[in-house]
């Protein structure tokens, strides 16, 4: 399978839906298919359709800058179309890792309590 945007048109998933459509012997199951696969076409420019909005700015910034003017506003299209998008999941991996900090040290805690509540128990506790 192709990774979205590498080839132009999966042609066999087309033929097999019209395979699809071919196979239905009854109006009902025709309204069926036709709704599935159309569904699926929709889903699939959606999905195309997102990916080329999210793109347009960086598409725009292809265009080099001729005047200072230009430059300033290319520099703020680069932070804002690509720099602000990758960083946006800094913020929240840090909280992430906080957490986990966190709940690290209470789930060595609890190991520890119940090693020493058992009695004549020692077992190594990874540090990750």
């Amino acid at each position: 399978m192709n990774p979205q945007g590498s080839s132009v048109v999966n042609t066999q998933q087309y033929d097999a839906y019209i395979d699809r459509v071919e196979s239905v012997v009854d109006c009902k199951s025709l309204q069926e298919v036709t709704d599935s696969v159309f569904a699926s076409i929709t889903a699939e420019l959606d999905a195309i359709t997102a990916q080329l909005e999210n793109l347009l700015p960086l598409q725009l910034l292809l265009e080099a800058p001729t005047s200072p003017d230009e430059v300033v506003e290319w520099i703020q299209g680069l932070i804002e179309s690509l720099i602000q998008p990758l960083v946006a999941p800094y913020a929240t991996l840090q909280l992430q890792v906080a957490a986990i900090t966190l709940k690290i040290a209470e789930l060595t805690q609890k190991i520890t309590d119940k090693m020493n509540s058992i009695g004549s128990c020692s077992i190594d506790i990874p540090t990750p």
